[in-house]
């Protein structure tokens, strides 16, 4: 289990361009090594602590063991595993850590033995207040004047924890300050979504659980259905919730007491509602779209493909979608055509000025060398306009 670059959230001002919302983060040299070559039968723990940070992190050079059956594992203060590495790697950053120390294991069994590890640097930052721990942000909304992020801890998705963040502006230091209002929901937290004047939180994974935010750091369970596996999607239309299962092409509705399940239509998730021309719109996994009328009835009109469908977006008369090979398509109501391919995958896109923008994500680990901060934004206009790199 490797690790990308701090979960992060972006600002843009046509002034200042896109600025990351985090408190800032320092970094220093260190030089903390394993034996070259360890031995066998060897379990050692080395302790790193720096006195002023709130959240650390290590970078490996390089780690050699014997794959699958010699580790290195990163630890937090409490014991608690947050990276699992074994085999070759270079150059990598350990997930980020609360607190100020940071422990790093070496086991290896009876026989055969590499290199070990080798780590040259370190980052913190003074502020705890902070999103970085987290290993991605999923979803994003604006509720009673503040921004709140949605956001999975862990590289595999059935572990870790869900939370919800409140961005609460700038402190005296000029660190961006991101308050946790939401702990401990499940592995992960899908989506959010406000609706009849209340903040929901779709959460993955086990069964198909929706809470209501009443305040503070308060949640209430309002949907908690075992037939699902989690909620992926969230859309209000027609004074309804609609709701896509994480693991199938399931949809359900919920009308703020009642949840009513839907169709199950096969397939492997509900990435994504949106509506176009009056009716309710779904992406799916293999590139499927279907479409509904009422919300009833569901059919469909695109797929399957060789490529999944993550997000869909009206704009200028046409339902664009996001696919994870890159490609950008365009649905009229009939045919579906590719427009353009981006460099990685699409994973969002939002109408913002008359634009399209897209964001792009989630091979990181095959396009590390070309990007930038862990992702790109790009918009367009009535067809396209220039790339841009974050």
């Amino acid at each position: 289990m490797g690790t990308s670059n701090p979960a992060t959230v972006y600002k843009y001002t046509r002034e200042t361009g896109w600025e990351a919302m985090i408190p800032a983060i320092r970094s220093g040299n260190i030089s903390l090594e394993s034996p070259h070559p360890y031995p066998n039968n060897y379990d050692n723990i080395w302790e790193i602590y720096y006195p002023n940070a709130a959240m650390i992190r290590v970078h490996f050079a390089y780690i050699r063991t014997e794959s699958s059956y010699d580790y290195v594992y990163v630890r937090s203060s409490d014991g608690t595993i947050v990276n699992i590495y074994s085999g070759q790697y270079e150059n990598v950053w350990s997930n980020w850590i609360s607190g100020n120390i940071i422990f790093i294991q070496l086991i290896s069994d009876y026989s055969i033995t590499y290199e070990g590890f080798s780590i040259d640097k370190l980052e913190w930052t003074s502020s705890s207040l902070s999103i970085t721990q987290e290993f991605a942000v999923l979803s994003l909304v604006e509720y009673n004047g503040h921004l709140y992020a949605g956001t999975m801890s862990s590289s595999n998705p059935g572990e870790g924890k869900g939370r919800v963040y409140r961005y609460d502006g700038v402190n005296v230091k000029g660190e961006h300050v991101w308050t946790i209002v939401g702990d401990n929901m499940d592995n992960q937290v899908s989506s959010l979504v406000v609706f009849k004047g209340k903040l929901y939180a779709g959460t993955a994974w086990g069964s198909g659980k929706l809470y209501r935010y009443d305040g503070e750091n308060n949640w209430t369970v309002v949907i908690d259905y075992p037939d699902w596996d989690g909620i992926r999607s969230a859309y209000m239309w027609n004074d309804f919730l609609y709701l896509g299962d994480i693991a199938y092409d399931k949809i359900g509705r919920y009308d703020g007491i009642t949840f009513e399940p839907l169709v199950h239509l096969g397939g492997s998730c509900i990435y994504d509602f949106e509506i176009y021309r009056d009716n309710l719109y779904a992406a799916a996994y293999r590139g499927r779209l279907y479409r509904s009328a009422d919300g009833n009835l569901w059919s469909l009109v695109v797929g399957p493909q060789d490529f999944h469908m993550w997000e869909i977006e009206t704009f200028q008369g046409y339902l664009y979608m996001g696919m994870d090979s890159g490609q950008i398509q365009r649905f009229n109501g009939d045919v579906n055509e590719v427009i353009w391919t981006a460099p990685d995958s699409v994973i969002s896109m939002v109408v913002y000025e008359n634009l399209l923008y897209f964001g792009t994500g989630g091979k990181l680990a095959t396009l590390e060398e070309q990007l930038v901060r862990g992702g790109f934004i790009s918009m367009m206009e009535p067809m396209f306009k220039q790339f841009l790199i974050f």
